[in-house]
């Protein structure tokens, strides 16, 4: 988001970060849901971009600098061959490819993950279901710290950095440009996107609502959790809701002591090696607040009172009949 905010700005100075077409257009999920469907037919969310049209536009343009972004990038790693043709692709077009990443400590990456798997209106279950799920799958993306190492050896540099508020004195984001190359007075001239544009997590309330109204719409032919933006209509509408509802004033907290120590006990030895290599530190040392125990929050519908039971149900109801409504007026496709 604060790349797309400063699109025009980065474009003077020779950076193209690319509009991607359609409603998604602050980050390049379409390419890399593109590179996926290469490796996993499974794949079925949207391609609305390429790489071949960023390179195309980047061909076309007076940029010295093409600049794309997605976390979804992380996904095909571990798949022979991925990396090896993308970075192919990409030094046809380019003398220089820097990867570039924002590292989260574990309890928040859970935390966040789980968060999202249940937006994504595809998932029904409690966190603790979620956590055996990623941690017995052993899931690309749970696997970031080994996915970024890999990365990091194809590419010529490697741009690593803690996701905390203020690294090297100035905000995360200002900091990982200036580490890409951009002057500080161009920083300095760059505007940071609203608040309201951030994905917020949802609170303990609102994950109940969400996972009870995904129960009722997947038992119904209409409902894709694919078609991206009809989901992304009917999500800003039940979020809505829920802030009515004072149900996000609460911040979603699970990692106890025990969830705490299973995570480590998976990640402890390559997540030490991954901080000493790019962060020369112990990754501890860099994440502290990977440590604090949280008091498990998460509501179960059956320990509710009778008037928190009677609003969850009418937020199921209503969202309902809106993504029914919603996916109708969308038609078929």
């Amino acid at each position: 988001m604060f790349l797309a905010q400063n699109r025009e700005l980065l474009a003077r100075k020779g950076v193209l970060y690319p509009r991607p077409p359609g409603g998604q257009t602050f980050a390049h999920h379409g390419i890399a849901w593109d590179l996926h469907r290469e490796h996993n037919p499974k794949e079925r969310r949207p391609v609305d971009f390429t790489l071949e049209q960023a390179l195309a536009e980047f061909r076309s343009s007076e940029a010295s600098t093409l600049f794309l972004s997605s976390e979804d990038f992380l996904l095909p790693t571990f798949y022979p061959g991925y990396l090896e043709s993308l970075v192919r692709k990409l030094r046809e077009h380019a003398q220089r490819i820097v990867v570039a990443a924002l590292v989260r400590n574990r309890r928040d990456f859970f935390t966040s993950s789980y968060n999202q798997w249940v937006k994504s209106l595809r998932y029904t279950h409690r966190f603790d279901r979620y956590l055996h799920i990623v941690l017995r799958d052993a899931r690309p993306s749970v696997l970031y710290t080994r996915a970024l190492d890999q990365w990091a050896q194809f590419a010529d540099e490697a741009v690593y950095l803690p996701l905390v508020p203020i690294v090297e004195g100035q905000s995360i984001e200002r900091t990982l440009v200036r580490r890409l190359g951009i002057k500080q007075k161009v920083i300095d001239r760059m505007e940071s996107p609203p608040l309201d544009r951030a994905n917020a997590s949802i609170g303990p309330m609102a994950l109940l609502a969400y996972r009870r109204t995904t129960g009722a719409m997947k038992r119904k032919p209409w409902f894709n959790p694919f078609r991206l933006k009809v989901r992304e209509h009917l999500l800003h509408e039940m979020n809505k809701a829920c802030e009515a509802q004072g149900w996000n004033d609460e911040r979603f907290s699970v990692m106890t002591r025990d969830r705490i120590d299973r995570i480590q006990d998976l990640y402890r030895v390559e997540d030490q090696q991954f901080a000493q290599r790019y962060f020369g530190a112990d990754w501890l040392t860099v994440f502290p607040q990977e440590l604090e125990v949280q008091e498990d929050n998460e509501r179960r519908y059956t320990e509710l009172d009778e008037a928190q039971r009677k609003a969850i149900d009418s937020f199921v109801r209503q969202s309902f009949v809106r993504a029914r409504d919603l996916y109708r007026d969308a038609g078929p496709g």
